[in-house]
């Protein structure tokens, strides 16, 4: 099996309390404009390579030396759901938390790939307004793959991206963003919620803040 990611790495801030080897797989089903890993989601050749699964496996039985989890991550890593699946039977095999970043779109894959290894964690965005993740962004799947992982006693951590200088300055924004968490949390309620402010400096439309802006505050 071919595997399209960028070059794992350590990771000690991506799952609270462990130190992870992140593996990034490339490519998204979104466009979202605050994205920081744009280059990956893209499947920027400077960034993304073709690996064999094998050498993947390797490099998560190298680590387990040192690294106690395994986060898969992209991108969008249930779009290679097969690779997935296998990296996560290996940390598993090698006593190592095994945890999923997605976008949550994609609720069919998310249960196929607990029931064939169940993540000790998963971690999924909840993007407010929509019209920040671009086309393709059904807030409806996202709730979908909340229950998915409620029903099947997943761990589940909602990461909500927001713009600092917006949530502070604007009534309108907050309120949206609110209102998409208690939306997420009526459907797991004893999920974690996290909030991670955007960069828009390395985000893929630095300047979308500013049309939000005249959207929403004006």
């Amino acid at each position: 099996m071919i595997v399209r990611a960028a070059s794992p790495g350590q990771s000690l801030i991506d799952v609270p309390g462990e130190l992870c080897l992140g593996i990034w797989l490339c490519g998204c089903n979104l466009r979202c404009r605050f994205c920081h890993n744009w280059r990956i989601a893209d499947g920027d050749p400077s960034v993304c390579r073709e690996f064999p699964l094998e050498e993947l496996v390797r490099e998560v039985e190298i680590a387990s030396a040192v690294a106690t989890c395994l986060l898969a991550s992209g991108g969008e890593p249930l779009l290679q759901l097969d690779a997935v699946i296998e990296l996560g039977r290996a940390a598993k095999r090698l006593g190592m938390f095994f945890a999923v970043e997605t976008n949550a779109t994609l609720p069919r894959r998310l249960e196929r790939l607990v029931r064939a290894v169940a993540p000790d964690a998963v971690f999924l965005d909840v993007k407010a307004p929509p019209e920040v993740a671009g086309d393709g962004y059904d807030p409806k799947a996202v709730i979908e793959s909340l229950r998915v992982l409620r029903r099947l006693g997943v761990s589940a951590t909602i990461r909500v991206p927001t713009y600092r200088e917006l949530y502070e300055s604007c009534p309108r924004y907050r309120e949206i963003v609110a209102k998409a968490v208690e939306e997420a949390l009526s459907a797991y309620p004893s999920a974690r919620v996290e909030r991670i402010w955007i960069d828009s400096s390395i985000a893929r439309e630095p300047g979308f803040v500013n049309v939000l802006k005249r959207s929403l505050c004006v």
